[in-house]
C-alpha cells in the first residue's frame, strides 16, 4: 500500500500488503484485504504501520465493514 502525501502529490511511504485487493478506511484505520495472505491486514493510518492480520477464508478479493452498536 502506497502512502500518497497530499501536499507534494508524491509516494511518502511503502506499507507492505500482499496482493492487496480492496481497502477500508475508517476513522485511523485502514482494512486491506490480502489475496495471497488469506488475511484482512489492519493499519493504523496515523502511525503509517500494520497493527494487525485477521484470518479470512480462501483468496478475500472485497471488504464491507459494519459498525457494532453494542
Amino acid at each position: 500500500i502506497s502512502v500518497i502525501g497530499m501536499s507534494k502529490e508524491k509516494v511518502v511511504q511503502d506499507i507492505p500488503v500482499d496482493a492487496p485487493t480492496s481497502i477500508t478506511i475508517i476513522g485511523t484505520k485502514a482494512y486491506v484485504t490480502s489475496y495471497t495472505k488469506n488475511s484482512i491486514v489492519i493499519i493504523d493510518t496515523q502511525k503509517l504501520k500494520v497493527i494487525s492480520d485477521i484470518p479470512t477464508g480462501l483468496g478475500p478479493v472485497a471488504i464491507v465493514i459494519q459498525e457494532n452498536k453494542q
